[in-house]
């Protein structure tokens, strides 16, 4: 009798096979009529489809290694525009898998049970005005489609990490392997900056420098968001090599492949970010070690100022600015960003403070709605599909996350936003003041540099929305924090019990 089971095993064995061949010859004769995109969408579609059943770890990393790695080259290189959806799909599936088994509860202690309100609050806060507002707003369904991604798809990875199902030790490899990601990149930097951006005509060449981030060599991409998680790479390694867990050449090759990169781009953002930056990492010893931080901070404006004058002997003429002045050439950028008129319909472009005035232009105090939680998801989007508000102008009015976030989650949406960013930034600085690990000190004080970054970027640009590779980075950022703060909260309350309770602590019960 044994040998029907093991029969009806072979026979099932066989016809998985033959189905195996059959969607095989099938898939390569669709490839062969539809050519390489056909193909590159069918593998994408066995991709998600084995999202489903690989085990959750190994999905996780495959979101940050598909965000990181793969997505940007393949869009910007390969030509593929859509590709940018590969990491919200997958982010998806993690969202779907990880609510559906109730993941969302923190299963196992060491990622700290019960919640932190004033880490968490805000969170829930915005997805709820972005509920009401879309529903207020009767939003149309493609609209909200093509823009929830935004808004809720890579959140599957902060219930995996709060969850305790991705351990917050393996997570922290991945600042480790951040300086290596910077070695990756380079290569990619000096080739757009010399064989694409140098080729190119009009007055922003220096666009086509992305890395290995999102974009189109003829347009633009996330240079903003390169730049920015460049500049936390950096403090990162600064931060561990102070407290002796990195050595100096390996803080020398990070810095020195930050610097490059930030160089052969041209983000003027990060002129002003790497002072900044410094300062908050060297701040609190300016009393107790005041030599060692002003010559930190002296090293940092030194760096800042060798970035302008690279800026300044590359991309000066594209500018139109005099190349034996740095304070012209910063003067022309603060200039421009901050330039509140509206410009002429034939530029289509707002400055950074003129977009946020132009949405306050075109609200009515007589329609409180739109101006407390905005004109609901994807109001302001451009794209294949265009948001109900885009459609009314012809100016682009999603310049930065800022204008973004006013436009489609009003005043409560972008105080909501802040503040969760902003608790989760003093809640890193504190934890990493209270920690007696060193380890997980630089963590977290980087998580405080990291966030303060994606804060202050808000009104910067739209990377924070619209770039899945500094919004994956901003949500593992939160991510860690909680669970700090969670386990924080369980060690006070374990303290509290011993030494309130009358009895003594026991190995074990009988």
């Amino acid at each position: 009798m044994s040998g029907i089971p093991i029969r009806a095993a072979a026979r099932w064995n066989g016809l998985v096979w033959a189905g195996l061949l059959c969607g095989a010859a099938f898939a390569g004769l669709l490839i062969g009529l539809g050519g390489p995109k056909l193909g590159a969408a069918l593998v994408l579609a066995c991709l998600l489809g084995a999202a489903f059943f690989v085990p959750l770890p190994h999905s996780f990393w495959a979101l940050v290694v598909i965000t990181f790695i793969l997505t940007g080259p393949v869009q910007y290189f390969g030509g593929i525009a859509r590709i940018f959806w590969l990491p919200y799909l997958v982010g998806a599936i993690l969202l779907m898998r990880a609510t559906a088994s109730g993941m969302f509860v923190a299963r196992d202690h060491r990622a700290g049970r019960g919640w932190s309100a004033a880490l968490e609050l805000p969170l829930i806060l915005i997805v709820v005005i972005l509920v009401v507002s879309t529903l207020a707003n009767r939003s149309p369904v493609l609209q909200v489609l093509f823009s929830a991604k935004e808004y809720f798809f890579l959140w599957g990875t902060w219930f995996l990490i709060v969850g305790g199902v991705i351990a917050v030790r393996s997570v922290d490899r991945i600042w480790a392997w951040m300086p290596w990601f910077l070695l990756l990149q380079l290569p990619a930097v000096i080739y757009q900056r010399f064989f694409i951006s140098s080729t190119r005509k009009g007055g922003s060449p220096w666009d086509a420098v992305v890395g290995l981030f999102g974009g189109n060599p003829e347009g633009g991409g996330a240079s903003g968001a390169m730049a920015m998680i460049t500049v936390i790479t950096v403090a990162m390694a600064i931060i561990h090599w102070r407290r002796n867990l990195m050595p100096g050449w390996k803080l020398a090759l990070t810095v020195a492949l930050g610097l490059a990169t930030l160089m052969l781009s041209e983000v003027k953002f990060a002129i002003v970010l790497i002072p900044i930056v410094v300062a908050l990492i060297f701040g609190r010893e300016l009393l107790s070690r005041p030599l060692r931080s002003l010559a930190m901070l002296s090293i940092a404006v030194i760096a800042s100022l060798a970035i302008g004058y690279a800026y300044l002997n590359q991309y000066a003429t594209a500018l139109g600015v005099s190349s034996h002045s740095v304070e012209r050439y910063v003067e022309n950028a603060v200039r421009r960003n901050a330039d509140i008129d509206i410009p002429d319909p034939f530029s289509r472009e707002m400055g950074r403070i003129a977009a946020i005035k132009f949405w306050w232009q075109e609200q009515s105090l007589d329609d409180p709605l739109h101006v407390v939680v905005g004109h609901g998801i994807g109001a302001s989007r451009l794209g294949l599909v265009q948001g109900e508000v885009a459609k009314r102008y012809i100016f682009v009015i999603e310049r930065s996350s800022v204008a973004i976030l006013l436009w489609e989650v009003g005043m409560l949406g972008l105080l909501a936003v802040i503040a969760a960013l902003s608790t989760a930034m003093l809640a890193a600085f504190r934890l990493a003041r209270r920690a007696i690990d060193a380890s997980e000190s630089a963590v977290l004080q980087t998580m405080g540099v990291g966030l303060f970054v994606a804060l202050i970027s808000l009104p910067y640009g739209p990377d924070f929305i619209r770039v899945p590779q500094f919004q994956l980075f901003a949500i593992l950022m939160l991510a860690r924090v909680t669970v700090a703060t969670r386990m924080q909260a369980v060690t006070a309350r374990r303290t509290q019990n011993r030494v309130g309770s009358p009895f003594p602590a026991t190995a074990g019960a009988r």
